[in-house]
């Protein structure tokens, strides 16, 4: 058997709902304040402007060695 809720005990649980649902609301605006300014700000790409690539690491330069023979011979199927 269910026994009934005062309306006390129903007062302090519509008011702490009400209080979840305030606290849930503002928390949303300052998620789509967030993902606004993280989309208005803007990204940092440095372009190295000097063409020999001087500056940069060995392993960012693209691997160009022996592409030219790699084109050059023929197929050959694996043994």
């Amino acid at each position: 058997m269910v026994t009934p809720i005062n309306d006390e005990t129903a007062q302090r649980i519509f008011k702490a709902m009400e209080e979840q649902s305030n606290v849930l609301k503002k928390m949303g605006s300052c998620l789509n304040k967030l993902e606004e300014a993280k989309l208005k700000k803007a990204t940092h790409v440095e372009i190295p402007n000097d063409k020999d690539g001087e500056g940069w690491d060995k392993r960012d330069k693209p691997i160009t060695k022996g592409i030219n023979n790699l084109r050059s011979s023929p197929w050959k199927p694996w043994p």
